[in-house]
């Protein structure tokens, strides 16, 4: 699945990292191309009323909740802090982080490293157990202060590069 996931995003021009969007995906079922993957109104119907034969019986599914269209920059960073976020959970740890540090060039001992990470996370209001989430993460790639990290898109777009080399199509915009 995960091959044909990937084939479809690059013919379409999404990133696999940062997923399809919901327009995208209404333009894809729209498609009766080859490369389409085009489905009825019954099929999407189907589909949402979970009519298709299942494991489990019948379940309702709502459509996704509209999403605010976000800027390249926007998607860019979110799309690097997925990355940098290894075990999944949603926010930055202090290794993961450093990983970015590394990134942007601070390079330091471990005892330096531990405070600058408790003065990330002290000036953002974040638990030093828990991490930096991706608001504090973007808070901080967009802060050009000394208390920041900012990075160019570029300079962003090469970092999630250089994490996910299979970045597709969109990041490199």
């Amino acid at each position: 699945w995960r091959e044909e996931y990937n084939e479809m995003c690059k013919d379409s021009g999404a990133d696999p990292v940062l997923g399809i969007s919901f327009e995208l995906f209404a333009k894809m079922v729209d498609d009766e191309s080859a490369k389409g993957c085009y489905c009825s109104d019954a099929d999407l119907e189907a589909v949402l009323t979970n009519k298709i034969s299942s494991v489990g019986g019948p379940r309702t599914v709502a459509p996704p909740p509209r999403k605010t269209v976000l800027s390249s920059r926007q998607s860019i960073t979110q799309g690097l802090f997925k990355n940098l976020d290894k075990d999944g959970d949603g926010y930055l740890n202090e290794t993961e982080m450093r990983y970015f540090a590394n990134l942007i060039g601070f390079k330091c001992d471990d005892e330096k490293w531990s405070k600058e990470f408790a003065l990330f996370c002290s000036a953002g209001e974040a638990d030093v157990k828990v991490g930096i989430n991706v608001e504090l993460f973007v808070k901080l790639v967009d802060d050009r202060s000394d208390a920041g990290c900012y990075c160019s898109e570029i300079e962003l777009k090469e970092m999630l590069k250089e994490i996910n080399p299979n970045a597709g199509e969109l990041s490199s915009r």
